[in-house]
């Protein structure tokens, strides 16, 4: 099986004079992939916030087929909701939301209150409403959880490196502890 292989083709790669070089290397590439695919669906974005933006005030046709929106709720009724769209991107939450247009939201509503931010997946019937599919409640705590998990997670793996291997200054390499 060719999993049995990986370790003979690794070990080269960091036991040659050039592992500095490869492992460089390896981080730019990475890095490099990250801002292509950040461009990629950065203008992805901006299209479809131009294009939804021009759905909602009546100048372009809406999109076909389903979409997923970021939306504040505005006013809760008992079989529809109306929400205002974000339509940019922005640090500010008062800055990204359309709110000269309300967009009316028709389908199952449960546990929603008038200014939760929501993410919504449905089909514009118009250009001022959409027939839901489902949504999710977005918290702003979301993010800070995610990052507050992968920096702890970073920590434990630079604290069990650590442990594990010491850095010579002189050969300019990591060698295993001797006391694991």
């Amino acid at each position: 099986m060719w999993l049995n292989n990986i370790p003979a083709l690794v070990d080269p790669i960091f036991r040659d004079k050039f592992r500095l070089l490869s492992i460089a290397l390896s981080i730019f590439i990475l890095f490099l992939l990250g801002m292509y695919s950040y461009t990629v669906n950065l203008a992805k974005e901006r299209q479809l916030f131009t294009s939804i933006t021009q759905c909602i005030s009546g100048h372009r046709t809406c999109p076909d087929g389903s979409v997923t929106l970021l939306a504040q709720v505005k006013i809760i009724n008992s079989t529809n909701f109306v929400v205002n769209i974000r339509t940019q991107k922005g640090g500010r939450w008062e800055d990204v939301f359309e709110r000269k247009y309300d967009i009316t939201v028709i389908g199952n509503i449960d546990q929603l209150i008038e200014g939760y931010s929501i993410a919504l997946q449905g089909r514009f019937i118009s250009s001022t409403t959409i027939v839901l599919e489902k949504y999710e409640i977005a918290g702003a705590w979301v993010r800070e959880i995610k990052y507050g998990i992968s920096l702890l997670a970073l920590s434990l793996v630079v604290l069990i490196w650590l442990q594990t291997f010491r850095f010579s200054f002189r050969r300019f390499l990591f060698f295993q502890n001797r006391n694991p």
